[in-house]
């Protein structure tokens, strides 16, 4: 609870003195931002599937309040905070009642041709996990995650450069500190503007992973992508990438699975406007993830596509549809292969010019090979959106 106060005092510090410095320079508008606040209940087939037990089902409920800021000042340069705060309460199982906070932070500072931006994340958060952990506890894993960062970025004529460095320090509570781990990633991004509605991009990545514990592997994860974003027409823009991932993991614990992953990675999007009141999205990609036990991998596939429809001067609807698979490494009859499916739909009512009412529902199936791992759940929540 202190880090967190902590952090919130930072933050807001931080954005008091870039307002004071927005009102020196005589900005018509200091600052900008959005204020949701939603409530609503939910059901959870299998609330506890963190410990591999099933569970009867419960119904709960969530409440969330998300703040998002952005305060211009000395003419050019730029500040931003999102925050979110989330509260679930089981009716049952109040182990697992969770408690979720984060807090984005970035500041961008502009000279000439050249931008440099220090960001940082902080994320407070429980979860029963969607994945699989080889050390499972009776309770939910608690983390606190700190992600600071820097990259500056230059505008080159036809070519963009940004270069960076981002460090990531992953912390447990003490039912899992085995999964305690810091990363290290610098990293490259080139975008060359082939013509008037295309760009080429190149990233290269390169991620060190060193673990608390000596039951765990580290890692080192090679990553290359090259692609093409660009407009198609002046009713469709899309983006495709593909490259090549190479993650190998030290061999300091010989125990369990450490298989080291190397293969094709890709992703892509595609956005169409059908016409001026329907938007649709589509995206897709193939990856490796990081996985919890001695040193494996997940081979993870995301597809998700959106609709929005504005109805009319007040009410807007919105569909999505995403399928997900993960598939854990190794040859254990017990290893993570799960398929999960999610429904959502949204309606959205203009109650006032910055002010708008919002009914939310989701619905998440996961199907897992492995036993106690399968859940069914229900959200439903209804909130207003304030922008100021």
């Amino acid at each position: 609870m202190k880090d967190i106060l902590l952090k919130l005092g930072l933050s807001w510090f931080l954005l008091l003195t870039c307002i004071s410095f927005a009102r020196a320079e005589f900005i018509e508008k200091p600052f900008s931002g959005t204020l949701t606040v939603s409530e609503g209940p939910y059901y959870n087939s299998n609330p506890g599937y963190a410990d591999k037990g099933n569970h009867d089902p419960s119904w709960g409920n969530k409440l969330t309040a998300n703040l998002g800021i952005e305060v211009p000042f000395g003419s050019v340069h730029r500040y931003t905070l999102n925050s979110s705060s989330q509260w679930l309460k089981n009716f049952e199982y109040n182990k697992f009642n969770q408690v979720n906070n984060s807090i984005a932070q970035a500041l961008d500072l502009v000279f000439n041709k050249w931008t440099l931006n220090v960001h940082y994340n902080f994320e407070d958060s429980s979860d029963p996990t969607s994945l699989e952990m080889a050390v499972v506890s009776q309770s939910l894993l608690r983390k606190k995650v700190n992600y600071p960062g820097i990259y500056a970025e230059g505008d080159l004529g036809k070519m963009k450069l940004r270069v960076g460095y981002d460090y990531q320090d992953y912390a447990t509570n003490e039912a899992y500190d085995v999964l305690e781990y810091q990363s290290y990633t610098p990293f490259i991004d080139l975008a060359v503007k082939m013509t008037p509605l295309w760009d080429a991009f190149m990233r290269y990545t390169y991620t060190r992973t060193d673990r608390n514990s000596n039951e765990m592997n580290g890692s080192d994860d090679n990553d290359i992508k090259v692609g093409a974003r660009g407009d198609l027409t002046p009713y469709l823009a899309g983006e495709v990438g593909v490259g090549y991932s190479d993650v190998s993991f030290d061999d300091t614990v010989t125990g369990g699975d450490d298989s080291d992953f190397s293969g094709v990675v890709y992703s892509g999007s595609l956005s169409n406007r059908i016409s001026q009141l329907t938007t649709q999205q589509l995206s897709f990609s193939l990856s490796p993830e990081q996985g919890y036990n001695v040193g494996n991998y997940y081979t993870c596939y995301d597809t998700k596509y959106t609709i929005t429809h504005q109805l009319n001067s007040k009410i807007n609807i919105d569909f999505l549809t995403e399928y997900l698979t993960n598939l854990e490494s190794g040859t254990s009859y017990d290893k993570e292969n799960s398929k999960i499916w999610i429904y959502g739909a949204g309606f959205s009512y203009a109650l006032a010019k910055n002010l708008n009412l919002g009914l939310d529902y989701k619905y998440s199936d996961k199907d897992s090979k492995r036993a106690g791992k399968s859940y069914v759940v229900h959200e439903t929540s209804l909130g207003l959106n304030y922008t100021f």
